[in-house]
């Protein structure tokens, strides 16, 4: 998925700029969180845009909000929004979500974050700023997200398995509780890698989903390609 872009069903992702490119676990949390219903979407950190794009296929009706701190990947990001067929209803927002001024509540916000920390940062700046956790921590962003919540909104993140306490007792302190959760393992027999988890203000006992995305022959599982076949072109 490494390549300068990659097609999709509906559209097609420009990657070239990007220091963060289109990954499974993205596709798997875009295809996972959509809300056909959504009149306002956010994404937080939008990179190639792809979140953003994969909100607007499923959400018929809504208008999308990408924000994104690095030039080049705003660029890219707008270009993407510019040639998919919702360009109408992408809106690309140059700059750091923690100073945007925002003026609206959004039914549905994701953010496929930082899972690094700064003592492990990629060597390559731009890389390293999409990825490192010490640029945007949990307790930055999520309680600004949750603010910017209609109040049977959803607020959805990615993390990796270690964070989902830190993100439950951040997100607790603003009224936000995990209502659902995907837990990806990569591999049948191998441990889970990452989980992606949906906020919602009410607590609630949360829902628990297991996805294996690939068999032990190396095969994309049913359960994988049932969740991802609106956007991945072979299924």
């Amino acid at each position: 998925m490494a390549g300068s872009s990659f097609r999709f069903k509906q559209f097609t992702v420009k990657q070239d700029h990007c220091a963060m490119k289109v990954t499974e676990d993205a596709v798997i949390m875009g295809a996972w969180c959509g809300m056909a219903s959504a009149k306002w979407i956010l994404d937080i950190g939008t990179g190639t845009g792809l979140l953003a794009l994969m909100m607007a296929q499923q959400s018929a009706k809504a208008q999308v909000d990408a924000i994104e701190i690095d030039t080049g990947a705003a660029e890219q990001a707008h270009d993407n929004f510019k040639n998919s067929p919702w360009s109408n209803r992408l809106h690309l927002i140059k700059g750091d979500f923690r100073e945007v001024i925002v003026e609206r509540k959004y039914d549905l916000i994701v953010c496929n974050p930082q899972f690094y920390t700064a003592d492990i940062q990629s060597p390559v700046a731009t890389r390293a700023l999409a990825r490192s956790e010490a640029h945007m921590p949990l307790a930055d962003w999520v309680p600004r997200a949750l603010a910017l919540l209609h109040p049977d909104g959803k607020l959805v993140t990615m993390l990796p398995l270690a964070g989902g306490e830190e993100l439950r007792c951040i997100a607790q302190e603003s009224g936000g509780f995990a209502s659902r959760q995907l837990t990806i393992m990569p591999r049948m027999g191998m441990p889970a890698g990452r989980i992606v988890v949906e906020l919602t203000f009410g607590a609630c006992q949360p829902i628990v989903e297991n996805l294996i995305v690939r068999e032990e022959s190396g095969t994309y599982s049913e359960s994988f390609k049932k969740l991802t076949s609106a956007f991945y072109l072979a299924l």
